[in-house]
């Protein structure tokens, strides 16, 4: 479903689409790359948050509460990157052929980036307060601008999701010795020692152990 979230649309009506390239790329030059910027101990505040605070996780029931909170803090991201929806939708039903393209080159996004985010975005009345914090204090707001701070606002959020999730395959791989994959399966969303092992060994693939320095989370465009 496409989302019926409201952008602020006050300064686009004297704006044209081909205006909307150009306010872009100076958006980006304004602003070395964004207007919304954010530093590791963002994402790790962000993280902690979630956790109400704990840093140290130890037993299955430690376990059972971060993979919750983990969930929390994934519902929260995607009304984020819901709210992307609705200005992708009207950008690409002003752009065809290389205006198109030249547009997903400033946003940093595929074609199927768009479809996939507009196809399985969740309709909203209103966008969450941190969607508008994004949208909040730039000059010249454009479906592509808008998308762009929130795709900034979403990446904070997926690197403090990075920090729980690392956790969280850390704390199940300490645990399985003593309690077994499939008992502790049991206590998170992935249900299942087949999807839980899956989900380990992506994150040691992508991300890798404790110290690793891929987990470091940071702002990247």
């Amino acid at each position: 479903m496409t989302t019926a979230a409201v952008i602020p649309t006050a300064a686009l009506r004297n704006r044209t689409p081909e205006q909307w390239l150009d306010d872009m790329h100076w958006h980006r030059r304004m602003f070395t790359q964004s207007h919304f910027r954010w530093a590791p101990e963002d994402a790790t505040h962000v993280a902690l948050h979630y956790t109400r605070a704990r840093v140290v996780f130890e037993t299955p029931a430690h376990l059972r509460r971060l993979d919750a909170q983990l969930m929390e803090l994934r519902e929260w991201k995607s009304q984020i990157t819901d709210a992307m929806a609705a200005p992708l939708a009207e950008a690409r039903s002003r752009y065809a052929g290389a205006k198109w393209e030249q547009a997903l080159a400033l946003i940093g996004l595929t074609d199927y980036d768009v479809r996939v985010l507009i196809g399985t975005a969740h309709r909203q009345t209103q966008l969450n307060p941190d969607a508008k914090r994004a949208l909040r204090g730039f000059p010249l707001p454009n479906p592509l601008t808008n998308v762009w701070e929130l795709r900034q606002m979403a990446s904070m959020y997926q690197g403090a999701e990075n920090i729980l999730e690392d956790t969280r395959c850390d704390l199940v791989l300490e645990l399985e010795p003593r309690h077994g994959l499939a008992n502790l399966a049991s206590l998170t969303i992935s249900r299942t020692a087949h999807q839980l092992q899956f989900e380990l060994d992506r994150q040691r693939q992508e991300r890798g152990g404790p110290g690793d320095p891929r987990r470091a989370p940071s702002q990247r465009y």
